[in-house]
């Protein structure tokens, strides 16, 4: 279980930087530039494959994620017993769908956007990289199948 919160924490620490490196690297002149233009869908592919699956392995086996749900979205529940002074009430979601939901659906098109944003205009919106993302972050999610069932 340790381990596995090691893992949470460094990709959400370095998530970011890597994301943020890269897109700015890939937007200036240089060997960084020289490969990723040359490969952009494999990148593209590459990151959301890792991403996904780093996602998914970071939790437990079996284990769904439990989401606490908003006070004002909970009133009373369920069948009229009050939670809201007992505990607070929470969600369970299977940790592939909120994967696939996040990288595959959500991430790999916002990415275009934020790209286009944060370059200022210089790498244009392009459909095939959403493709790349989310067939990378689909890949991904099966990957981390096959390791979870071995």
């Amino acid at each position: 279980m340790q381990f596995r919160k090691r893992v949470v924490t460094l990709l959400a620490l370095n998530n970011p930087r890597v994301s943020c490196t890269l897109g700015l690297g890939t937007s200036l002149p240089g060997p960084i530039s020289a490969i990723t233009s040359q490969h952009d869908k494999l990148v593209h592919f590459f990151a959301f494959l890792g991403e996904s699956l780093l996602f998914v392995l970071s939790f437990p086996r079996g284990e769904s994620l439990r989401v606490p749900l908003p006070q004002w979205l909970v009133r009373r529940w369920p069948a009229g017993e009050d939670l809201s002074r007992s505990h607070t009430p929470s969600q369970e979601w299977d940790k592939y769908a909120v994967a696939a939901v996040l990288f595959a659906l959500v991430g790999s098109i916002a990415s275009e956007f934020l790209q286009f944003a944060v370059t200022r205009g210089r790498r244009n919106f392009d459909p095939r990289d959403m493709c790349a993302n989310t067939l990378g972050s689909l890949v991904g999610l099966l990957l981390a199948r096959g390791v979870e069932t071995l």
